[in-house]
C-alpha cells in the first residue's frame, strides 16, 4: 500500500460513515420519465415521485420509459402535464432533516418523555391516545420510531385526548376555578361567624357589668 493511499484511507472512511449516518433519512428520487398520449399525439415529461410520495399519469397517459432513453415520435408535440401525487405514512418520510419530498405526516403522534414518535391510523378518529402519547401532525425531532400505536375508544385514567395535554389544562383551570368560586363563600360565612362569636361576647360582657 502506497503512502499516497494510506493518507486517503482516513478521508475515505469519514465519507463512509456520512454516507451511512445519513442513509435513514435521504429519499432517493426517481429518475425523470418520458410520458405519452397516443390519443392526442402529445408527449410530456414525468416524475414518478420519490421513497415518500408516488405519483401516478393522468387518464389516457402512458410511460415510455426513462427521458433519456425513450424518444417521442416525430409528430407528436410536447406538452406538460401535471401527475396525481400522493405522500406516504413513512417514517423516514416523517423524521425531521429528511431529504425529498414530504410524507403524509398528519397522523403522526409523540411521547416526548419516551423520545419516540409513532403513527396512529387515523388521528381524525382517535378519541384518546395511550398514556405519554399526544398529536403531533407533523416530522418528528429526532426521536426514534416506535410501532403504530392504537387509539383508545375512551378517555380514562392515564390517558390523554387525541389532541394532546389539552385536555389536562383545561382539568387543572376549571379545579383552580372551582377552588376560588368555593373558597368565597366560605370566608364570607367565617367572617359572618367571627362578627357574631364578637358581638354574643361583647353582649355576655355587658350584662356581667351590670350585675
Amino acid at each position: 500500500m502506497s503512502a499516497r493511499v494510506r493518507k486517503s484511507l482516513p478521508l475515505v472512511l469519514v465519507i463512509m460513515l456520512f454516507i451511512v449516518a445519513n442513509e435513514a433519512t435521504v429519499a432517493a428520487p426517481a429518475p425523470p420519465e418520458l410520458a405519452v398520449n397516443h390519443e392526442s399525439k402529445q408527449c410530456a415529461e414525468f416524475w414518478g415521485g420519490d421513497e415518500c410520495v408516488v405519483c401516478s399519469l393522468p387518464a389516457g397517459w402512458e410511460s415510455l420509459g426513462g427521458l433519456w432513453e425513450a424518444e417521442c415520435p416525430a409528430d407528436y408535440t410536447t406538452v406538460e402535464i401535471k401527475p396525481t401525487c400522493r405522500a406516504g405514512k413513512i417514517a423516514r418520510c416523517c423524521s425531521e432533516g429528511h431529504s425529498g419530498a414530504p410524507g403524509d405526516c398528519e397522523d403522526v403522534v409523540i411521547n416526548r418523555r419516551a423520545e419516540q414518535c409513532a403513527f396512529v391510523e387515523d388521528i381524525a378518529q382517535c378519541p384518546a391516545l395511550p398514556h405519554g402519547w399526544e398529536k403531533h401532525g407533523q416530522d418528528c425531532p429526532y426521536y426514534d420510531w416506535a410501532a403504530d400505536v392504537e387509539c383508545l375508544d375512551k378517555a380514562g385514567p392515564g390517558t390523554t385526548t387525541g389532541f394532546g395535554s389539552v385536555g389536562i389544562y383545561e382539568a387543572i383551570i376549571v379545579s383552580v376555578v372551582c377552588m376560588l368560586l368555593c373558597s368565597v363563600p366560605l370566608g364570607v360565612l367565617l367572617i359572618f361567624l367571627g362578627v357574631w362569636l364578637v358581638r354574643r361576647r361583647r353582649g355576655q360582657s355587658a350584662e356581667s357589668a351590670r350585675l
